[in-house]
């Protein structure tokens, strides 16, 4: 019988909760910058939280944002090789967002995710700089619905 020889990322041990630092040491240069550019629009917006929570599978342990009264916000899945941004949008925010205005990607992206009471549940893997700042143009909406904000970015 043959033994895995991969070694386990903190992203995938459930039983060992990782901080912050630990959790995005995963990733590659590339995704890192991505990441770091959301993560520093999301930790900058007023009355909105950061925690490191476990998800199961397929999201592991991830960074959940979420206003003082508890709303999710964001949540970003730093899968090593795949970090992705999870972006729960009500009826109203997508209302507020103008979908003809978001790129064909991000609209399919939106088309096809699962709904569920009245919350679509959308996620995109982080790929460019110009994909993650539409992304945190769809968390803005989203703030916007909750009576925040989402300082402006670089």
């Amino acid at each position: 019988m043959a033994v895995s020889t991969a070694v386990s990322s903190v992203w995938d041990d459930q039983f060992s909760r990782p901080d912050r630092s630990s959790l995005l040491a995963g990733l590659n240069k590339q995704d890192q910058m991505l990441v770091d550019r959301c993560l520093e629009r999301l930790d900058a917006a007023p009355k909105v939280r950061s925690s490191v929570r476990w998800h199961g599978i397929p999201w592991r342990w991830t960074i959940r944002y979420e206003t003082d009264r508890k709303e999710p916000v964001a949540f970003l899945i730093p899968e090593p090789r795949r970090p992705r941004l999870a972006i729960p949008l009500t009826a109203a925010d997508l209302d507020r967002i103008g979908l003809k205005k978001l790129s064909k990607p991000t609209r399919e992206g939106i088309a096809l995710a699962s709904a569920i009471n009245g919350v679509v549940w959308t996620e995109w893997v982080l790929s460019s700089k110009s994909q993650a700042d539409e992304l945190l143009g769809l968390i803005a909406a989203r703030l916007t619905g909750l009576g925040l904000s989402l300082p402006p970015g670089n």
